[in-house]
């Protein structure tokens, strides 16, 4: 009877399962990694969105209209008064036109045609991503009420650097 050597035999059944158990743990793993990221890359987002409508909903809590313009004396988020900080709020008119803006935007050149969408709901949050040169990829929150004391549409604006964000990720 006949006995191959193993010299002869190219690759025997344990080194096949072996190969093939190999490939497909590593395409188990790189999948699994993944799906992890991309998860983990949603709750970030998610959180960031969350964060960005509580802001909003604090500047809708303290504003108070007058004269063609909005006042805003007590914004518990300190990141609102300091220049340059990261985050930015406005409030807009359905015109576009500016009634209000935190001091820490003193400096920030936006354009309302970014956050004013005229399909926009009522009641709705808008959420995007925003480039402006100077200040890099900021989040953006724009949401669209109705102000009955004064009888317009206003859209409040709340900015953040996506910064943080990205080196967390």
């Amino acid at each position: 009877m006949f006995q191959p050597t193993s010299a002869e035999v190219p690759y025997s059944m344990r080194q096949r399962l072996v190969l093939a158990f190999t490939i497909l743990l590593i395409g188990f793993l790189g999948l699994a990694g993944y799906v992890l990221e991309r998860a983990y890359e949603r709750s970030v987002a998610a959180a960031v969105a969350e964060r960005l409508q509580l802001q909003v909903y604090a500047l809708l809590g303290v504003a108070e209209p007058e004269d063609r313009r909005f006042l805003l004396p007590d914004l518990e988020e300190a990141r609102f008064n300091q220049p340059n900080s990261g985050l930015y709020g406005f409030i807009f008119d359905d015109e576009g036109r500016e009634w209000w803006h935190s001091p820490s935007a003193d400096t920030l050149n936006f354009n309302s045609n970014v956050a004013i969408n005229s399909k926009q709901l009522l009641g709705r949050t808008l959420y995007e991503e925003v480039t402006i040169p100077e200040y890099g990829t900021l989040a953006l929150a724009s949401y669209h009420t109705r102000w009955e004391a004064l009888g317009k549409d206003f859209h409040v604006v709340v900015m953040e650097s996506t910064a943080p964000t990205e080196a967390q990720i």
